[in-house]
């Protein structure tokens, strides 16, 4: 499976699809300071963010791509809008996941909210 094709499918929520084609030495990068900041290593690492954040939304957090996919056998990138609701706030906003490729498995992934102190309070 090409990148391009992972991202696509991850996106779609095949989420299997992302955990299948992981680098022993995955990290994920959620800036800023709230609870759900910091660097999540390997899958489970990935899977307890996830977790964390459709748990602190009622279920409710999607990053709705933007119907473009760009990616290398290095990197990717893919523009967002984040949604959710949590506590009588909403975040609505664009972001871009951008990805890092090695060896044919993602390897990285950095969350780049364009609004960091909206996404902040959203998660305080």
């Amino acid at each position: 499976m090409d990148m391009k094709e992972l991202l696509t499918r991850f996106y779609a929520r095949e989420r299997d699809v992302l955990f299948n084609n992981m680098h022993p030495d995955y990290r994920c990068h959620t800036p800023g300071n709230s609870q759900i900041s910091g660097t999540f290593h390997g899958k489970d690492g990935m899977i307890a963010h996830i977790q964390q954040m459709q748990q602190l939304t009622g279920q409710t957090f999607r990053p709705h791509h933007l119907g473009t996919f760009l990616a290398d056998g290095e990197w990717g990138l893919v523009p967002v809008h984040l949604n959710a609701d949590r506590n009588g706030k909403r975040l609505d906003q664009p972001a871009f996941g951008v990805w890092r490729f090695k060896d044919g498995l993602v390897i990285e992934h950095w969350e780049n909210p364009t609004d960091m102190t909206a996404f902040d309070n959203f998660w305080a």
